[in-house]
């Protein structure tokens, strides 16, 4: 079995993010060799469509379980539909959440996380938005 674990970096010992869309890495472990690969989030700093490119840029790893804290309905939808289990139940760092899973601790994910804009970033950072410059 494959668990990919949403995370800031492409280790074992990175920490994990929370965020499905726009996570830095999606660390894919084997469950019983603990081998792993990781792959940086192509949709990281896209501006529309985030949790759709992420999903669809981890469909052909033969992934299994996803692990990760908040995912959108678009993201869901397309992650649930290829088979793939959601969990959020993620600990500090990658190591740590593979290890409660392996305990079977963690709790399966039935519906979206989020609503599909909550996960924008950069909107209200002095950017100008909404107002009349």
């Amino acid at each position: 079995m494959k668990i990919c674990v949403t995370s800031t970096e492409g280790s074992l010992n990175a920490i994990t993010d929370r965020g499905f869309g726009r996570c830095n890495y999606f660390v894919i472990v084997d469950f019983d060799t603990m081998e792993f690969e990781s792959i940086k989030n192509p949709a990281v700093s896209t501006t529309g469509g985030t949790g759709v490119k992420a999903a669809k840029s981890i469909l052909d790893k033969g992934i299994n379980v996803l692990i990760t804290g908040n995912i959108g309905p678009n993201a869901f939808k397309i992650v649930t539909g290829a088979g793939i289990e959601v969990f959020s139940d993620i600990d500090d760092t990658v190591l740590e959440t593979i290890e409660e899973f392996k305990k079977k601790k963690a709790s399966p994910v039935t519906s979206p996380t989020n609503s599909a804009i909550s996960g924008t970033r950069g909107c209200g950072k002095g950017r100008g938005y909404g107002t009349n410059n």
